[in-house]
């Protein structure tokens, strides 16, 4: 009698994907379809997966298990390459001109609100800005400008 011989992914399991999240999200709803198998002695084949319906930003691989009768088992599998291209959104930026009175300071942080849809934490921005006229005066990033008022 000859051996039983496993199932087999005759087209493999198909091509890699590669998406972006959905808009306002951290994720992305991947759907695939089920990669066709075939058993050659003629056994019925049952097929399990990975496949997960929401994926993060990242790297994933899906695999697909077919499982003949006889317990013969092989394995495939694709990779899903999520990215997130959503750029942040500034939602409240300070004003163009900040004054401040001499020897005084302007907490220019309390003025920023930017949101991300994946909750990216973000660096502040540090400005160092003086006084117009001064021999070290820097341009402030932004084209933001801070006065000093007499």
């Amino acid at each position: 009698r000859a051996r039983n011989r496993p199932p087999a992914f005759p087209k493999g399991c198909g091509p890699d994907l590669a998406t972006t999240t959905a808009p306002g999200s951290c994720v992305a709803y991947v759907a695939a379809q089920d990669p066709p198998v075939f058993d050659p002695d003629g056994d019925a084949v049952t097929l399990t997966n990975t496949l997960s319906a929401q994926y993060p930003p990242g790297n994933h691989l899906v695999f697909y298990t077919a499982t003949d009768a006889a317990g013969n088992a092989v394995k495939c599998s694709f990779a899903v390459a999520v990215t997130d291209d959503e750029p942040p959104r500034v939602e409240r930026c300070p004003p163009a001109v900040i004054r401040a009175g001499a020897g005084s300071s302007v907490g220019l942080l309390a003025h920023v609100v930017v949101t991300d849809n994946c909750g990216t934490v973000f660096t502040p921005m540090t400005f160092a800005c003086t006084a117009p006229g001064s021999a070290q005066q820097q341009p402030c990033p932004g084209g933001m400008s801070i006065t000093q008022e007499s």
